[in-house]
Parts: C-alpha cells; structure tokens; sequence
C-alpha cells in the first residue's frame, strides 16, 4: 500500500510548505493549499529523479522517501509545532470544503470509473476521445517505463506533452491504488482546492465573502445561453421538467450555427483535462502572491512564483502564456512591484523558457501566429466575433463590464489584466491547433467571475429593483450550471476491455518488454497502449498539437499495413527498430485498417495467439 504512504507524504509536504510560504494566510487559504504545493513538489520530485537520475520508480521512490525523512529529521524541532497545529484541520470551515469535495468527487467519479469484476474502464461519452490518451499515458507509468516521458500513441517521436498530472496518475496506480481512484481522487482533490483558491482571491480582492460564494457559482456555472437554447427546444412547457432533469446534451447551437456556444467554457473541460486543474491552480498561487502584495514582493513569495512559473511548462505549458501576461500587466499597472517582477521575469526566461525551449523536444515551430477570432478564424468578422462572445459568455458579460464599473482604482487595474487573458488568445495561435487557446480563455473566465461576483453584491445592495435583478440572475445562472452538471449525472458509458479480462493483453504485459516499439492495426484505445506500451501510431486526431510529421509517420504505417513492399517495410521496421506487430482480430479493437495478414505469417514467427490477436516477432 505504498500510494497511502505517498498520499502522506503529498499532505505532509504541503502543509509544511504552506507554513513556510503562507505564513500569515487566512486559515482557508492556507488549507486549500496543502494538496496542491504538495503535489507539485512531491510529484515533479519524483518524476525527475526517475527520469534523469535514478530511472527506476521504485528505487526513485525510496530516494524520494529517505530524502524526506532526513529533511524532516533536521527540521525536527518544527514538528511539534506542525502536528500541534492539526487543530488548523478542525474548524468551521470543514462544512464548506467538505461539500466542495463531493460535489469535485461526484463530477470526476461520473466520468471515468472502472469494473473491477469484469476489468473493464467504464468511460463516459462526453470525456471518450481525450481518455483515449490520458489512460494510455497513465499505464506507460504505471505498467510501463516511459521515462523520461514521451507519448505512447507515438512512440519514439521524443515530443512534448504536458503530462504531470497523467504521471501523479500513474504512480498512485503503480503503488497499488486502483486507476479510477487514482485519477479521480486526485482530481477531486485538486478541483476542490481550485474552488478554495478562487474564493479566496474574490475575499481577498474584494472583501466580501459572498463575492467569494458567487465567484465560485459563477465559475460553475459555465455561463452562456445554452438554457435559452434548451428552452428553444421544448415543444411544451410541460416537457421542460422532464427534458431538463434527463439532459444528456451540451447545448451548442446559436445564432452563427452549431457549436456557436463552445463546451470549453463548461464542467466537461475539467473532466477531460484533469492537467489544466492543476495548471490554473498553480497560476491563482500565483495570482494570490502578486495581489496580496503591498509595498513588495517578498523574497520567498519571488522564489515560490518562479518554482511554480517554471513547473507550469511541465504542467499545463499554456498556462505560462497566461502567467506571462499577469506578469506582464502588474509590471505595467503597478510600479512600485517592477523591480521584483522584472527579476521574476527574467529568472523564468533563463531557467524556465529558455532550458525547456532548447532541450525538451516539442512542436512549437511555426505555430505562434497571428490568426484574430479563436474557434472564428476561418470566418472572422467583427459583427460575428462579437455576437459569438456574447452567446459564450452570455449575461455574464455584462456583469463583467458591471464589475469593472463598481470597482475602485486598483480592482479595475486588475480587470485590465485579466482583459489580457481574453485578448492575446483571439489574436494569435499559440499552439498548432487554436482549440488550445481556450485554456487561457478560461483563466480569464474565472478571474472575471470575480468581477461578476461584485457586481451581483453590488447591485443586490442598491434597491428593492437590484434585488430582483440579483435573484433572477443567479436563477438563471444556477439553471444553466445545474442543466451542465446533470449532462454528467446522465451520461452513458463505453466499457473498454483491460488486461485482466483479455489474454492477448494478459500476456502482452508479462511478456512484451517496455521500452520497445510496438507496430499495431489499432486506433483509439488500442490495447497496447492501455497496457502501458508505446506503439507507432494511434489515432491521428492526438498529434494534431503535439508536432512531428504526423503524416509521414501515417505514410510509413500503412506502409506496414499492406506489407506490399518487403523493401520499404523492411525500410520503416529498421528506422524506428520496431520489435513486434501486434495485429488484432475481427472487432476486438477498434481497427478499421486492413492488414496484409498472409504476409505476416510467412515472413515473422508468430510467439503468441488467441481469438484476439497475433504477435509477431518482427527483428
């Protein structure tokens, strides 16, 4: 049961971090940090000492622990202090996390979970594509040795993906705790510590805990008309109850056609991308540090900023475009913080950008361009980018621009900021595909849902009229959250085989090594990789972001495929030293590619069969 010592250690190192960097925090700031400066020390501790040092995860986590105890053994004097301090658990508050952690642990449960009688993942509809990687990449730590990273559905490509949180995954089920709990608790955890953050930043910003309360409402809500185009859909009033209580869709329809209202902007983003959870909690530290600041940036504020600012890039590397125009913009909007921020600045080039640009492997050329309107690129007009953002973000919108109006001098500064957010992304491209500018757009979501906030306090506080308003609002906005959120309690699952349940699978992990290529007819969850092998190619539709020249390396799998060409197959096993074809039968996966199957059997010795399958030794 060593995940229960890791979890441990997790909680113990964040809340002695949290005593060193929070020091004078609000009780529940310091308690929604203690998971999440836990997890990033623990977890990039741990990944990097398997990758680069010790290359084993069990001796690297016998490292990580000995190094702990020693750590702790000189600091024995702080430890009464710390368990004294247990107390800092039992309070008040215990109800409001405690119900935050439910609701974190019901949306992520809902969506990936796992049969243990009939080993099979049980994956939700709306979450299916994005597990078709995440699992693969979870097992390639858990069962394999993908160390250090690189992406299991195109092995030995050597590029980048932002995969800490799959990582942190994959050694909690690589130490004995189910893969669906693994996931989901941290998940959960993470989420719930998210919500904290934001609460506490609208506290802090505003001194109101009900701008606080609301933020969060807001954040959840997911804002937009999709209630408008639920309704438009109703044949009858009574049907609206029924309908609305059996939602299954995300509403996406509007004025400019379908998927006018992006489903970026809802719960569902979360659940697919459990790394960007945890790359926008790192970048609220953040946040929190900078505007709890007054006359300066404290020293070891200026370390932890920069600790986290370069851990974003292994985290959520969009994130840091987001974290480059915060810095950017209090540098611009508050001198007497410039001298600090310009050496945080400067330290994040040196030992962040710079290091991770020149020697971590990734696709990045050429794809920072401009290229005005987001998910409208292609048909950008000014009279549709408006209406477009006006559908996404709905009433919202107006209660932004609303905040902004109540606000004093510094809040509006920081509405500025945050303005940044929102207009960089529908400049330029930041990546090769655009889609992924949505994760700074949502960064810029959350800190306006603090604006939002105000301004419902704000206006509920002018008259018996603002009242009104206020109520109805938040009606409307809870509507559309609650109509979001019970999409995930309706969901319908896909069931996925695993290895227990399937002896082509089974034999595959005792018997096919790690670090070997594996040439497969697979596509989407390809058994392969669900058991932590790399293979040549999977589905296509994963690299469009990551780089590489994915077609060649489509070109050179049908090549093998076909097999119609002894001299160029020979060509494409010789350059990526592939070892063994793992070809599977009729519909035991998805393999909607034909595959030259007497060519195979008379030119490799088959080391395995079963109605699943063949293993072929190719060289």
């Amino acid at each position: 049961m060593l995940w229960v010592i890791f979890f441990l250690t997790i909680f113990v190192n964040g809340f002695f971090l949290t005593k060193i960097f929070f020091k004078h925090a609000p009780r529940l700031v310091s308690i929604a940090l203690v998971f999440p400066l836990g997890s990033f020390f623990s977890v990039s501790l741990l990944y990097f000492l398997t990758s680069y040092l010790i290359r084993n995860i069990d001796l690297s986590f016998f490292a990580y622990t000995l190094f702990l105890l020693l750590f702790y053994a000189v600091y024995i004097k702080t430890m009464p202090r710390l368990l004294v301090n247990i107390n800092f658990f039992l309070t008040k508050e215990w109800i409001f996390i405690v119900l935050l952690f439910l609701f974190s642990w019901f949306i992520f449960q809902k969506s990936f979970s796992y049969d243990p009688i009939k080993s099979e993942f049980l994956i939700s509809s709306n979450v299916y594509a994005d597990f078709g990687i995440h699992i693969p990449y979870i097992r390639s730590f858990s069962l394999g040795n993908n160390f250090p990273a690189d992406i299991p559905v195109y092995g030995n490509s050597n590029l980048f993906y932002h995969f800490m949180t799959d990582f942190y995954a994959g050694v909690l089920e690589h130490f004995g705790l189910r893969i669906d709990y693994a996931i989901n608790s941290i998940s959960a955890f993470a989420f719930t510590s998210l919500l904290l953050i934001i609460y506490s930043i609208s506290v802090l910003l505003f001194a109101n805990k009900y701008v606080g309360l609301l933020s969060i409402i807001l954040f959840t809500s997911s804002g937009g008309f999709t209630l408008l185009e639920f309704l438009k859909q109703q044949s009858s009033f009574r049907s609206i109850i029924s309908s609305f209580w059996h939602n299954t869709i995300y509403f996406s329809s509007g004025p400019l056609g379908g998927n006018t209202i992006a489903i970026y902007w809802s719960l569902n983003t979360f659940l697919n991308q459990r790394h960007l959870v945890f790359g926008l909690i790192f970048l609220l530290i953040i946040l929190y540090l900078l505007i709890s600041a007054k006359k300066t940036i404290a020293y070891s504020s200026s370390i932890l900023i920069t600790l986290l600012g370069i851990g974003l890039l292994w985290w959520n590397s969009a994130l840091f475009v987001a974290l480059i125009i915060i810095l950017g913009g209090f540098t611009l909007f508050f001198p007497h913080l410039r001298k600090n921020l310009i050496i945080i600045l400067s330290s994040l080039f040196l030992f962040g950008f710079l290091p991770f640009f020149l020697f971590v492997p990734h696709g990045l050329k050429g794809s920072i361009i401009i290229n005005p309107g987001f998910l409208l690129a292609n048909n950008f007009t000014l009279q549709k980018f408006l209406l477009f953002w006006q559908w996404n973000i709905g009433i919202l919108l107006w209660l932004f621009l609303l905040g902004f109006f109540f606000g004093n001098t510094r809040q509006r500064k920081l509405f500025l900021i945050f303005l940044g957010l929102f207009i960089i992304p529908n400049i330029f491209q930041l990546s090769r595909d655009i889609i992924n500018n949505h994760k700074i757009i949502n960064a810029f979501l959350i800190c306006m849902s603090m604006f939002g906030a105000y301004a419902l306090v704000r206006l509920y506080k002018w008259s018996i009229w603002g009242k009104v308003i206020t109520i109805i609002i938040c009606l409307v906005l809870g509507l559309t959250g609650l109509l979001n959120i019970l999409v995930i309690k309706n969901d319908v699952y896909t069931a996925i085989n695993d290895y227990p349940s399937n002896k082509l699978m089974t034999w595959s992990v005792k018997n096919l090594p790690s670090n070997t290529l594996i040439f497969t007819n697979g596509e989407i969850y390809d058994p392969m990789t669900l058991i932590g092998k790399k293979i040549i190619l999977g589905r296509v539709y994963y690299l469009v972001s990551y780089g590489g020249d994915v077609e060649k390396r489509f070109e050179e799998k049908i090549v093998l495929l076909k097999a119609s060409d002894s001299k160029s197959l020979k060509e494409v096993i010789k350059k990526y030293n592939i070892t063994y074809a793992v070809l599977y039968k009729n519909d035991f996966a998805k393999n909607p590619y034909e595959v030259n199957w007497e060519y195979y059997k008379k030119n490799f010795p088959i080391i395995y069969e079963d109605e699943s399958g063949s293993v072929y030794k190719l060289n």
